[in-house]
């Protein structure tokens, strides 16, 4: 039994005559009644008679109906399945990301999803997390990664990665052979920082004013190379979480030191968007792109 019979058993019983299929499926009649013929034979039973007005389902024919629509209906599924991962592995995808990440994070992340899905279009729109939020709400945007989370009731965040904040430092600055550093011995120190309306810096002078310890900000930017720059050349110190110096680190350009009873908040990454404004490409990065943040080292 093949699927061309099962699709002709299907049309005769849909057409009520061998002849009303053969017309509709565009064949002679002679192939529709060879291949009934056929399947009454691999079944060992009659699926059709022929009465007055056409013909009619046997007993053994009404008992064999849903298994043959089920086949066609799993074979369509699959086609559609097969369509859809076809849709899915192609197209444009755009994605809003911090400034900092776009740097330091999607380039690890992209080399892995382009070798996995060659064919799909990338745009990356490099802006903080409140454009990335007020155009994912115009709908000029629909998926985001960002550093932050805000209550924001339209929207949904996903944190998919998190670590604590340390202190980075130039491979030849005095703390850089520390094992822990204290508060005191970060504040003695000259600070590079994100500059003032950043989230970054907020955070920093709110913890800051918390513990209600003086520090300086002598080099301040929102450009991470540059910033990366001062590190290495060892003009302060920054904090962070190891992931935006992942490359550095690994190069022993710069050191990351655990902080004595650290005040500051998780370092986060977040995937921010609106709930149902998602397509099939926006679900296959956030999933490769949490994927990719579970097994990678800092």
């Amino acid at each position: 039994m093949n699927i061309d019979q099962i699709i002709t058993f299907l049309g005769v019983y849909h057409a009520g005559s061998y002849q009303k299929a053969a017309e509709q499926m565009y064949l002679p009649q002679s192939t529709i009644s060879n291949r009934i013929k056929m399947m009454e034979l691999d079944l060992n039973k009659l699926l059709f008679i022929r009465n007055k007005t056409g013909i009619q389902l046997t007993e053994e024919g009404h008992t064999f109906l849903p298994y043959a629509q089920r086949v066609i209906t799993t074979l369509e599924e699959g086609r559609q399945a097969v369509e859809q991962l076809h849709r899915v592995q192609s197209g444009k995808l755009t994605v809003g990301c911090n400034n900092s990440f776009t740097s330091a994070l999607l380039p690890y992340v992209l080399a892995n999803f382009k070798t996995d899905y060659p064919d799909v279009s990338i745009q990356v729109m490099g802006c903080s997390t409140r454009e990335q939020i007020r155009k994912i709400n115009y709908n000029e945007l629909r998926l985001g990664v960002s550093r932050y989370a805000l209550n924001i009731p339209s929207l949904t965040f996903i944190n998919i990665f998190q670590e604590d904040v340390k202190l980075i430092v130039s491979k030849n600055h005095p703390l850089a052979r520390r094992k822990l550093v204290t508060i005191e011995q970060i504040t003695a120190e000259p600070f590079i920082s994100y500059e003032l309306d950043t989230l970054y810096r907020k955070t920093l002078e709110v913890t800051f004013g918390h513990l209600n310890v003086a520090h300086e900000i002598k080099y301040e930017s929102n450009n991470l190379p540059l910033l990366k720059h001062w590190i290495k050349e060892g003009c302060g110190v920054f904090l962070s979480g190891g992931l935006l110096f992942r490359e550095e680190l690994l190069h022993k350009q710069v050191v990351s030191i655990p902080i004595e009873s650290n005040p500051f908040p998780f370092d986060n990454v977040f995937l921010v968007y609106k709930k149902g404004n998602l397509n099939s490409l926006d679900q296959l990065f956030m999933q490769h792109i949490t994927n990719t943040l579970q097994h990678i080292t800092v």
